[in-house]
């Protein structure tokens, strides 16, 4: 059907894309295109735009797209607009943003401005064509590419919307762009759209500018705001608890409740509001604002607030910052763009009333989610936050978070969101569809790139990145079965340990988790995800029932890189050849996991782990390190010890590998429990710690909810033993100090439910699934 009708304009074959009347190649422009047409109970549009947009239908917001991919391969979507129809003249409406040519990587691949897409209804089907209207919003800028930070999140707007946009016209008809793709169905749903009400203010105040500041791109905005002097009339600072466990962390979390409509008055500055969504969200900002003269009104975004309590819009130098400005009168404004954040910070510029803001919320839809309880309560808080986190940063692919990059990352980042998602959400949609991009870049380039697949985007910059994919492969075939995809994950999978030879210099940047840049010739970190990637590479080949060439032997470059005076493995090598003098906790831990040690210099490394006081440390303890390399260079006095949730949860699994089950037990209390005491209600990028002007301080990312898998794993006690859980171990912990826990498992069979107490082992397994040894 589609191959008959798709994208036909006056009996002509080929398929055409329209754009206003304005150059599609312009840096940032935002337009509007409507289509109206007949419909009784049934219509559909499938289609594409360049590069983001919004689809109304009589005025409802339907969704947003278009799913993330690599350029070459571009997903359409089938959006159903039944539920929003009328009886007779309908209205479909997108507003597009077209984000200019650029090479980097970005969320769609921006080719050349434009829509293309076929509507359906019981009377009629239209393609993209004259029957389109279009027009520009001129009020709407962003930033050129030269202006922004190569990882930062994009949407940058200043919405000036004291003009009314043009005059509908007849959108342009374009010639198919020849380096795009050709389009395919969607593996994944349209996002789910929820609108939540914002009803909490925790702050505000007057803000002054210490310095006058012209604005003239977002990242401006952003500046001005964080620039500011606040002064809070809601709250004094002395009244501010101190509630985590360093004596320079305070958090601004009580709040006070406001009555509707929020009054901004006149003031030497801005007023400013500081609004708690009450959870992390993803999604469009929707203000209903009133103002007898015009009025800049500036947002600020963030998923935690700032030691001062309030947002900080310019975190690692990026601009998560809008401004809009209004003309007199009562207006409703919806922010065209995703946005990931909690806190909301508003400034007005002039006295306004507030009237309304809600989050128009976009997110994947799981269906009925895993369970896990036990009977600690911060354990289960802990699984909680992880699974919100998750639920937050899965969009049209997991991302590593929604706040800053937005971006689907490779290596350990792709490794701890999916292995989370299959482990909190049972569910491989997501997981499957972000294999596909990755695999589709390589075909293209010959490596895995380092984030969401694009132009750019640190190809083989970061080679233990490259090296993490096999593992990332073979836990997905185990959790889904998925023959159609197996082998093409192991061709990808083996490409990429070929490319590199990690004996010696691999080049790029020595990633080691958080130990960033020590090793100048071999890497430890790398030797050691070549080994684990080879084992995932052996599963994968017998899966397929291929017989492939034998893995390489690291034997003896495991026993060169074996520091004798520290006892334990060095972080790789110098320039010259010579082992280093430092050495990296997360490297040990994983060593131990991998079992690739003599049985002396096991016992040693585990020594190591645990540091002088016996306990194993994390950055956040307080132990020698820091997380960055740089600042502890080969400097054997101080190892970088876990500074990264990913990095805690390999530490813990060393643990539970070498039978410490209740001390692992304690471990995630002590440092997952940090992400409770600040009450963000996310999982965390990093160790508190680690804060600093440079480091990463997202409070939602889903890097931090590779804790799932460990849960479900070595606290439930479930493993799969044969892909698609047809063969699972139940094999509870011992000594864990906790009474009771329980779960459930979705295998490819159904849903299977596990409870150990003091009573004995419970489990009820769905048909198709046995019960391995406990061996």
């Amino acid at each position: 059907k589609y191959l008959k009708y798709f994208f036909r304009v006056e009996g002509e074959g080929e398929r055409i894309r329209i754009w206003t009347d304005e150059c599609p190649d312009t840096h940032g422009q935002m337009a509007q295109f409507r289509l109206r047409f007949d419909a009784d109970t049934r219509a559909t549009w499938t289609g594409f735009a360049d590069t983001l947009y919004t689809l109304f239908c009589n005025g409802e917001p339907v969704g947003v797209g278009p799913v993330l991919s690599h350029h070459l391969h571009p997903y359409e979507t089938t959006w159903d607009l039944s539920p929003h129809l009328r009886h007779g003249q309908n209205e479909l409406l997108l507003e597009v943003w077209f984000e200019g040519r650029r090479n980097d990587c970005c969320d769609a691949e921006p080719i050349q401005g434009g829509v293309i897409g076929l509507l359906e209804s019981d009377r009629e089907i239209i393609g993209t064509g004259p029957r389109w209207q279009a027009r520009p919003l001129p009020g709407y800028r962003m930033p050129g590419p030269d202006g922004w930070r190569l990882f930062a999140s994009h949407r940058l707007i200043i919405a000036d919307l004291r003009e009314q946009p043009p005059a509908w016209a007849t959108a342009c008809v374009l010639a198919p762009h020849p380096d795009r793709g050709e389009l395919s169905p969607a593996p994944i749903p349209s996002l789910t759209c929820v609108s939540i009400s914002v009803r909490t203010v925790i702050d505000a105040g007057v803000a002054r500018d210490p310095e006058p500041m012209p604005v003239v791109l977002a990242e401006d905005v952003a500046k001005r705001l964080a620039a500011q002097q606040h002064e809070s009339r809601l709250r004094p600072a002395s009244k501010l608890p101190p509630i985590f466990d360093r004596p320079d962390k305070m958090v601004y979390g009580l709040p006070v409740v406001c009555p509707w409509p929020l009054e901004a008055p006149a003031v030497d500055g801005d007023y400013y509001f500081t609004l708690d969504c009450g959870k992390q969200a993803s999604g469009c900002v929707l203000l209903e604002v009133e103002t007898e003269g015009e009025v800049t009104l500036d947002v600020a975004y963030g998923d935690s607030l700032a030691l001062e309590g309030r947002v900080n819009p310019r975190a690692q130098e990026h601009s998560l910052a809008d401004r809009v400005i209004l003309p007199p009168g009562r207006r409703q404004v919806r922010l065209p763009h995703d946005r990931g954040f909690r806190y909301l910070q508003l400034s007005c510029s002039a006295p306004a009333k507030i009237h309304r803001v809600e989050i128009e919320e976009h997110l994947f839809h799981y269906g009925e989610p895993m369970t896990f309880r036990c009977s600690d309560d911060t354990l289960n808080a802990i699984w909680d936050i992880c699974m919100a986190t998750l639920r937050q940063c899965s969009l049209t692919t997991l991302v590593d978070n929604s706040t800053r990059e937005r971006q689907g990352w490779g290596g350990p980042d792709m490794f701890a969101s999916n292995h989370g998602t299959m482990y909190g959400f049972g569910d491989t949609r997501l997981v499957a569809k972000k294999f596909d991009d990755f695999c589709n870049f390589f075909d293209q380039a010959g490596h895995i790139p380092c984030w969401a697949p694009g132009h750019g985007g640190w190809v083989k910059v970061i080679p233990s990145h490259d090296l993490w994919f096999p593992a990332n492969a073979w836990q997905y075939v185990l959790f889904s079965d998925d023959r159609a995809r197996a082998e093409r994950l192991l061709h990808v999978s083996e490409s990429v340990l070929r490319a590199y030879d990690v004996s010696k210099p691999t080049g790029g940047w020595k990633w080691a988790e958080w130990n960033l840049n020590t090793a100048e010739a071999v890497c430890t970190w790398e030797v050691l995800l070549a080994i684990q990637g080879w084992r995932a590479v052996e599963k994968l080949r017998t899966y397929c029932g291929v017989v492939g060439d034998t893995p390489p032997d690291y034997s003896d470059l495991l026993e060169r890189l074996w520091h004798p005076a520290h006892q334990a493995l060095a972080q790789g090598t110098r320039a010259d050849g010579a082992t280093l003098d430092f050495c990296g906790q997360v490297d040990n831990a994983l060593a131990l996991l991998l079992d690739v040690l003599p049985a002396d210099k096991a016992a040693a490394a585990y020594r190591f782990c645990a540091g002088r006081s016996g306990t194993w440390p994390t950055n956040r303890s307080g132990w020698q390190g820091d997380t960055l390399g740089e600042r502890v260079r080969h400097d054997p006095r101080k190892p970088v010890v876990a500074g990264s949730p990913v990095a805690s949860v390999i530490c813990a699994e060393a643990m539970f590998a070498a039978g410490m089950a209740g001390e692992a037990v304690q471990y995630l209390r002590y440092n997952f429990g940090a992400m409770l005491d600040e009450g963000e209600g996310g999982a965390w990028e990093c160790w508190p710690v680690a804060i600093a002007a440079q480091a990463a301080v997202c409070r939602s990312q889903g890097w931090g909810a590779l804790l799932l898998a460990t849960f479900i794993q070595h606290l439930l006690g479930v493993r799969f033993i044969k892909p698609g859980g047809t063969e699972l171990t139940f094999q509870p912990p011992r000594d864990t100090g906790l009474e009771w826990v329980e779960g459930t498992v979705r295998t490819q069979c159904g849903l299977a439910t596990f409870r150990w107490d003091a009573d004995g082992m419970h489990a009820d397994l769905p048909k198709g699934v046995s019960e391995g040894s406990k061996s």
